[in-house]
């Protein structure tokens, strides 16, 4: 199930790297940047209430910090 994911979310990355990088050369950089992350935020913002912010418990600052290292 997670490799289905991991291929998922690498298609998912690349359409947005080719999609932002065509228009790009049509737009200025940074009205670019903005609107991939403003698409982002109109799409995850009604999942988040959604589905709800999950619970963080202290393992996964433990976590952060590894990955950091």
């Amino acid at each position: 199930m997670w490799v289905m994911y991991a291929f998922l979310t690498a298609f998912c990355e690349s359409i947005k790297d080719v999609i932002g990088k065509s228009s790009s050369q049509k737009t200025n950089i940074y009205v670019t940047a903005f609107s991939v992350h403003l698409f982002a935020l109109l799409l995850l913002l009604p999942l988040t209430l959604l589905v709800g912010v999950p619970i963080i418990r202290p393992g996964f600052w433990v976590a952060i910090l590894v990955a950091c290292f």
